[in-house]
């Protein structure tokens, strides 16, 4: 409904006005009268009327003043000045300071006045699809300018090809300006396989992009000339404008652009910190710096904030040593303790940031070698050996790697039993997989000598020749290597376990399982949690 308001300071104009048309039924609301321009001020900021009628002579404040008012106070409705015949200049200077039209007071007529109406509401109309499309023009040139600053921010710091000079003209002609101040450079990383993503909340790019940068927004608000740009799925970099401490700044915005993420999301974000003062050129180095020190990621996992650290500090490790020792353990009486070796490497890797590609190079030469020490020429075929190696190359943190490894090796020894097993006579095998399959039960010498159809006094010594160990010692290795397997992967007590294994007292159990293993069932358990 169209708002009006008259105002006048003749009594019987504002009720001439107010019965000449039935308002409502012609699409408009008479929101009221007003005996003077001070009066109608107070109308017009409480009610927002689309047109006003004014007569131009009146005390107090006349029609003059109140469209002058009007027109101070951004006024987007219409006004119609109201007058006499012999009026004309006063006619001439309300058009002048901003009236839409007038009509005579004396021959006002029902139709003149909806003539007027209707013309003023045509007029308001076109006004305001044309602001309408002014805004949406400005939008979508807004939108366009966006992207084309983000291509070339992402065109310039993703491929090194692109030269330098060329994209400072192009920055220059879409208003970018990195070189004016100290600059803090915010590098920010998402876990792509944050339970949250996994979850598919944010699964259009676009509505975690439009969060990202609303957070972005509030964080960096009142810096103005600051660029935030998309570089991919999960990651963004931020260009800030700072004082003369860039650097201290921007270690504290960083921190709050990861809180305010975690808060508002459940991501778990991390953020590196570099400074750039010295344009695009500059700024491309300490892009990478800061993608580079990400990486820490691979160690700490994520939701840190820290500062770019360069490439020299991440340092080259020896491992040759350790993979040494790897393989010497694997050759030794004890060959499941290879698992804290690699927790070890590993635990050195992250302590010195050794660079992730080398760790893994030296996980899969590592397998590579164990491979050919323990099996010789009957080593598995090539696809294994592939599958282990995208297995460890595709490792996303230290301690995926870990177990990838571990799993790898764990695999060569069971290869390994198994070529050794092919080895033995028929009998032999025969005892070693009824063992394996009745771990749980009571075993006897009585029954093994029965699966092999043998001797017992014969079948022990036949035992020892062929496998070189005492048969009931290798039945308690393989008891112990299943009470290994039960910690690791389940929850079971330690006498429940024990049980599972074939032993009643839990005391012994745990008595044996120290002298084998090195450790208690607990601290076994606690170290492979």
């Amino acid at each position: 409904m169209n708002k009006v308001l008259i105002v006048d300071d003749e009594r019987i104009v504002r009720i001439g006005f107010k019965s000449m048309i039935n308002w409502y039924q012609h699409g408009f609301e008479l929101i009221g009268t007003a005996k003077n321009g001070a009066n109608a001020l107070d109308m017009v900021e409480q009610y927002s009327p689309d047109i006003v009628f004014t007569d131009l002579k009146m005390p107090q404040m006349d029609g003059l003043e109140l469209i002058r008012q009007l027109k101070r106070r951004r006024y987007k409705g219409k006004i119609v000045a109201l007058t006499n015949y012999a009026e004309y200049e006063l006619i001439r200077e309300a058009m002048v300071l901003g009236a839409s039209d007038y009509l005579l007071k004396v021959a006002l007529n029902p139709d003149d006045l909806l003539v007027v109406l209707n013309k003023m509401m045509t007029k308001l109309s076109d006004e305001r699809r044309q602001i309408e499309e002014d805004i949406r023009q400005e939008m979508t040139q807004r939108e366009r300018q966006a992207i084309m600053k983000n291509m070339l921010f992402r065109t310039f710091l993703l491929r090194p090809e692109t030269s330098a000079a060329s994209a400072e003209q192009e920055a220059a002609e879409l208003g970018i300006v990195v070189a004016e101040r100290p600059v803090s450079v915010i590098y920010l990383e998402l876990d792509s396989q944050d339970p949250v993503l996994v979850s598919g909340k944010y699964a259009e790019r676009k509505l975690l992009s439009l969060v990202i940068r609303n957070i972005a927004d509030e964080v960096f608000a009142g810096r103005s000339g600051t660029e935030l740009v998309e570089l991919g799925p999960e990651q963004w970099l931020a260009v800030v404008p700072m004082g003369v401490d860039a650097h201290a700044q921007g270690m504290k915005m960083a921190r709050s652009l990861v809180d305010t993420a975690r808060l508002y999301t459940g991501l778990n974000p991390c953020a590196v910190v570099g400074v750039s003062t010295e344009g695009l050129d500059q700024l491309r180095q300490v892009f990478r710096q800061c993608r580079e020190a990400a990486q820490v990621t691979f160690y700490k996992g994520y939701g840190f904030v820290e500062p770019a650290v360069s490439a020299e500090s991440f340092r080259e490790s020896d491992f040759n040593e350790r993979v040494k020792e790897l393989l010497a353990m694997l050759q030794s009486s004890e060959p499941e303790r290879f698992q804290t070796v690699i927790s070890q490497i590993g635990a050195l890797a992250a302590a010195e940031r050794t660079e992730i590609r080398q760790l893994k190079q030296c996980a899969v030469n590592a397998v590579t070698a164990a491979r050919e020490l323990m099996l010789g020429a009957s080593e598995p075929d090539g696809a294994w050996l592939e599958a282990v190696q995208q297995s460890l190359e595709a490792a996303r943190t230290v301690q995926e790697l870990e177990q990838h490894w571990q799993d790898a090796v764990q695999q060569l020894l069971a290869m390994r039993q198994e070529q050794f097993r092919g080895q033995y006579r028929q009998e032999i095998r025969n005892v070693i997989l009824y063992m394996e399959s009745h771990l749980q039960d009571k075993i006897t010498l009585e029954d093994i000598a029965r699966v092999a159809a043998l001797n017992e006094s014969y079948l022990c010594r036949l035992f020892k020749q062929e496998t070189g160990h005492n048969l009931f010692h290798y039945l308690s290795d393989l008891r112990i290597e299943e009470a290994k397997r039960l910690f690791r992967s389940t929850a079971l007590s330690v006498k429940e376990v024990a049980a599972r294994v074939g032993i009643d007292n839990p005391f012994y159990f745990s008595r044996l399982f120290k002298k084998r293993v090195g450790q208690s069932p607990n601290q076994y358990r606690g170290s492979h949690s």
